[in-house]
């Protein structure tokens, strides 16, 4: 019994090691990540103006709609000063996938 656990465990361990190595040496298959994507204040008084903040990891594209628009990088920022109630739209994607992250501001 002894004899065939020692081999296992080493069999076990050296795989882990492996799958561990490759994990960290390639990007992501399963596309972009959004790692933050907030506002500054969710609340404002009509003619306030607040900042959205976001940061993705993993994407060719980023878009924020309305009012801040495409080409953006993968972190920053934007003023925006909404005149209504207002939920802005974050979409990071790839050639393969992409993914949405959603924000509201309130306009009282």
């Amino acid at each position: 019994m002894r004899r065939l656990i020692l081999p296992l465990f080493l069999l076990l361990f050296a795989g882990s090691l492996v799958a561990g190595c490759d994990r960290l040496t390639g990007p992501s298959p399963k596309g972009p990540i959004i790692l933050s994507f907030a506002a500054d204040a969710s609340s404002l008084i009509l003619g306030q103006c607040t900042v959205l903040r976001w940061e993705v990891s993993g994407a060719t594209s980023v878009a924020i709609w309305p009012e801040v628009g495409d080409g953006r990088q993968a972190k920053g920022s934007a003023q925006v000063c909404p005149k209504a109630t207002t939920t802005y739209t974050l979409t990071a994607s790839t050639t393969t996938a992409s993914v949405t992250g959603f924000v509201s501001v309130t306009v009282k």
